[in-house]
């Protein structure tokens, strides 16, 4: 499961993509739009099987289990991170891996203090 913020609609969910098996990735955007333009993006890519949902990440219940948790640019935006990361992380199989790229630095001052969500979600 991959959902990512701030980038082009698909790019995570693509580069997850093309290193796990057929059917294996499942990206969740904020918006139909976002869903569309990733749908056609990785549509246009060779070699990437990726399916898109539109979700609220802060709300999102995963139907299945997953092999990965992938995000970037996520946690600054999230109303609680240890939260949804603690909920989401519970739907990644033992032995999974759970993997977010975020701010290197200050993040901008309308976000969250982001540098603490490790240490909360532990």
């Amino acid at each position: 499961m991959c959902w990512k913020s701030a980038a082009v609609a698909g790019d995570v969910a693509m580069l997850a993509g093309r290193l796990v098996r057929p059917n294996g990735i499942l990206g969740i955007e904020q918006s139909a739009e976002s869903v569309a333009l990733a749908t056609k993006r990785s549509a246009a890519a060779a070699n990437v099987d990726v399916r898109f949902e539109v979700a609220d990440i802060n709300t999102y219940r995963p139907s299945a289990d997953y092999d990965a948790l992938v995000g970037r640019f996520v946690l600054p935006y999230l109303a609680d991170p240890p939260g949804v990361l603690r909920r989401l992380a519970s739907h990644v199989r033992p032995g999974g891996v759970v993997a977010f790229m975020e701010f290197d630095g200050a993040p901008p001052a309308s976000t969250r203090p982001w540098w603490r969500v490790r240490d909360r979600a532990e």
